[in-house]
């Protein structure tokens, strides 16, 4: 066996070096016209004693065929943003005018393909610098060689970016403390050094959030000058600036959350151990958790050599589906968190050429997050993330989505649980939200706590009566109370029990079904310890008034004694509780569809009844009224089990 390792070995070895001179003769065919300029690269390499610097050259032009940029038209936008951007301090208003921009001159911008356009001084000058870093930074010296070609080598970051000089644009532009340290150890360490440059890129920009940007935005003098955008412009940005001073990083993405709507874009850097860190671009350094909390199905790691499955799929189909931009990526999911191989049973009436993908919900729509190994009516979906809602999907030829199997939820210890609604055990359940409550109000749940409601006929409140006290130890978001009170007052108050601070969206009082109107005050002790009050009345759950101080409170005059029989309140939130005068569906799936099961109008409650729900049963709550999020669930010995 051990004389026969080697001569294995040195098999696989010529087997990968014929596949690498075939990928390189193809790609000189895909040059056409531009074929001397990467021939001109090879021979001054040729003729270079260094030999890791054809090597490189030869990986850049192997895989350049599918490599594409924008055409010169796109340079013109990225002025025209760039004189843009000092004329609006709103990033709303900025994003919505780059949006106009773009839209007007969309058609006239053309793309190409790199490996017909790249000029040799381009590609040389790329190499050189790339090699200069490589060796003469003391944070990148400790990458191998394939570690340099993905991280380092490349001449665009991203595909579709520029063939611009953006390394020399960036190299001087924040350095922050990099190369400074006393501490040798400190000198030679990358995680350090993308500490330094995030820390720098954070303090160039006060914000960078908005809405999401529909133009393309790769320049790196334009996406590094945005003061606004979201993840994916802040690591398009990063991973220009870091590269160009020799920091090994790249970014990692989800096509989309498992449990929440959206994808999401962040940053590893390669330490002095060959292991990824993860860090937030403009936010949180290498070593401090990012997003921890968040259901994850798959993780992709965006490189320069493009995913051969991808290829193979592309090759059959001619297509892919948008939310899968995975052509230059690595499926990196089992360096986040623990994964399994699943096997599906596909339906019997399913195309049996049909690529099948992997699907998470979000909020709306199943969105694929992977593709699969099919065979026959089976397909094997490999390391995907556990404690996820999945369901396999294909597309038919419209590209219009459809369901090729059962929805299944991978438990935490690798098992496949099928949800198959009971349709001939019904039960009543109670819903007072329709999508779960996430980190962000936990955050602020000294805002969302206590709170009581007291009535007087002054308005000094000197014989106050205190009519309701709010929940204090868990996180209640709205309430339907019935208030059990004969007498009759004038004056009505809220105020706080948790050291001033309260935030409310709304507060209604009804007499019977009829809803009393009120003159709205406040006690205001300066200007910021009480905001909106008028935002606790005007039937909107997503503006609020804010009590900031033990002395405020915000006081309800009806002008007349009034008898009250009901309060109905909902605290400031995402507006996803049960908001009364407001219609909700209720559905389940079944049939390869989601189901109706019920409509209802939350009529003076916040709260709705809904009846005969199957057992067991997927659900899923709409409302008809106003607002997109909604989650999957399970009702379960009558608590909400969100997916």
């Amino acid at each position: 066996m051990r004389r026969l390792l080697p001569c294995f070995c040195s098999i696989l070895l010529v087997a990968a070096c014929n596949t690498e001179q075939r990928e390189l003769k193809q790609a000189l065919r895909a040059a056409g016209s531009n074929r001397p300029e990467l021939e001109a690269v090879l021979d001054h390499y040729r003729s270079d004693a260094d030999s890791l610097k054809l090597r490189a050259a030869k990986y850049l032009i192997r895989y350049m065929p599918l490599h594409r940029s924008y055409g010169d038209e796109i340079e013109r936008l990225y002025d025209r943003i760039d004189s843009m951007i000092p004329c609006y301090g709103d990033p709303d208003s900025l994003t919505a005018a780059i949006a106009d921009e773009y839209l007007r001159v969309k058609s006239q911008i053309s793309t190409h393909f790199d490996i017909q356009t790249v000029s040799s001084d381009y590609l040389i000058r790329n190499i050189e610098q790339a090699f200069d870093l490589w060796r003469n930074k003391p944070w990148a010296g400790l990458l191998d060689f394939e570690e340099f070609c993905e991280y380092l080598l490349p001449y665009k970051c991203y595909d579709m970016q520029p063939l611009t000089d953006w390394r020399s644009d960036l190299a001087d532009r924040y350095d922050g403390k990099l190369g400074t340290h006393e501490c040798v150890l400190w000198q030679d360490n990358p995680r350090i050094a993308a500490s330094d440059v995030n820390t720098a890129l954070q303090a160039s920009k006060p914000y960078f959030y908005a809405r999401p940007n529909p133009c393309p935005i790769f320049r790196a003098s334009t996406v590094t000058n945005l003061p606004t955008g979201l993840c994916p412009e802040t690591c398009i940005a990063a991973v220009q600036v870091m590269r160009s001073k020799g920091i090994p990083v790249c970014i990692d993405f989800t096509p989309n959350w498992a449990a929440r709507s959206k994808n999401h874009y962040w940053m590893t850097v390669v330490n002095h151990r060959h292991q990824h860190e993860v860090f937030s671009a403009y936010g949180s350094n290498p070593g401090i958790p990012h997003c921890i909390d968040r259901a994850i199905s798959k993780v992709f790691r965006v490189t320069y050599s493009p995913n051969p499955e991808v290829v193979r799929i592309l090759k059959k189909d001619r297509w892919m589906p948008d939310a899968l931009p995975c052509l230059f990526t690595r499926d990196v999911t089992e360096t986040y968190l623990k994964t399994d191989d699943v096997s599906c049973r596909l339906y019997d009436d399913l195309d049996p050429d049909g690529t099948v993908y992997l699907a998470v919900f979000d909020d709306q729509n199943w969105i694929p997050v992977c593709w699969g190994a099919r065979k026959g009516n089976t397909v094997c979906f490999e390391r995907v993330g556990r404690d996820v809602l999945y369901m396999p999907i294909a597309y038919d030829e419209r590209r219009s989505m459809y369901p090729v199997g059962e929805p299944f939820f991978l438990q935490n210890n690798g098992e496949m649980k099928y949800m198959h609604p009971d349709t001939l055990h019904r039960r009543v359940i109670r819903m007072n939200r329709k999508y779960p409550i996430y980190e962000y109000f936990t955050d602020i749940k000294p805002n969302l706590s206590g709170g009581v409601i007291e009535a007087a006929t002054d308005p000094e409140f000197r014989n106050v009566r205190t009519i309701l006290e709010l929940p204090k130890d868990t996180l209640v978001f709205a309430g339907t109370e019935m208030i059990r009170c004969t007498d009759a007052f004038r004056y009505w108050r809220i105020r706080s029990t948790n050291g001033g601070l309260l935030d409310m969206a709304e507060l209604h009082f009804y007499d019977g079904d009829q809803k009393l109107d009120a003159e709205l005050f406040t006690t205001v002790v300066d200007e910021k310890s009480c905001s909106v009050v008028d935002q606790i009345d005007d039937d909107d759950a997503l503006t609020y008034a804010s009590l900031q101080d033990p002395n405020n409170s915000i006081w309800f005059d009806f002008h007349r004694p009034v008898n009250v029989s009901k309060i109905i309140w909902i605290r400031r939130g995402d507006g996803n509780d049960i908001y009364p005068g407001y219609d909700y569906t209720l559905y389940y799936w079944n049939n390869r569809n989601w189901m109706v099961i019920e409509r209802q109008c939350a009529g003076l409650h916040t709260w709705i009844d809904f009846q005969n729900i199957p057992e067991n049963a997927l659900l899923y709550l709409a409302c008809d009224t106003t607002g997109k999020q909604s989650r999957p669930f399970l009702y379960q010995n009558g608590i909400i089990v969100w997916y």
